[in-house]
C-alpha cells in the first residue's frame, strides 16, 4: 500500500486529511519534482488511462469509476493493474485485479434447501 503525502493514507496508516480524491493528488504528485521519477510515470499512466477511459462514457460515472480504481491502481499496486483485455472483438484497457482477496466457501446443500422449489406457490 502506498503510504505519505500523496496517498490516502499517511505512514501510520491513519486517513490522510489533506486528500481529496485520488485523480487530484495523482495531478499534484505530477508536478513535484521532489518525488520519485518512478512514482511520476506510474501517476502519469493512471491519470492518462482516466482521461482515455472518461471519453467514453458518462462524465459522472467516470468520476466515480475513478475513485475506484485509480486508487486501486495507485494504493495497490500489488493487487491492481492495467491490462490490454478484449471483449466483443475490441481491446480495451481495463483495471485487472491480480490478487485473490479472499476465498468464500461454497453454501452447503443444507443451506440452499431452505429456499422454497420455484414450482411452490409462495
Amino acid at each position: 500500500m502506498h503510504k505519505g503525502k500523496y496517498s490516502r493514507y499517511l505512514s501510520d496508516g491513519s486517513e490522510n486529511p489533506a486528500f481529496k480524491n485520488t485523480v487530484a493528488m495523482l495531478t499534484l504528485l505530477l508536478g513535484d519534482e521532489t518525488q520519485p521519477k518512478s512514482d511520476r510515470a506510474r501517476a502519469a499512466e493512471i491519470l492518462k488511462w482516466s482521461v482515455e477511459r472518461a471519453q467514453r462514457m458518462d462524465s459522472s460515472v467516470a468520476h466515480f469509476l475513478d475513485e475506484l480504481d485509480c486508487t486501486g491502481l495507485w494504493e495497490w499496486p500489488d493487487c491492481f493493474v492495467l491490462r490490454d483485455v478484449e471483449r466483443n472483438g475490441k481491446i480495451a484497457r481495463e483495471v485487472v485485479c491480480i490478487k485473490v482477496f479472499a476465498n468464500v466457501p461454497a453454501a452447503k446443500p443444507s443451506q440452499a434447501s431452505n429456499l422454497p422449489d420455484e414450482s411452490e406457490e409462495i
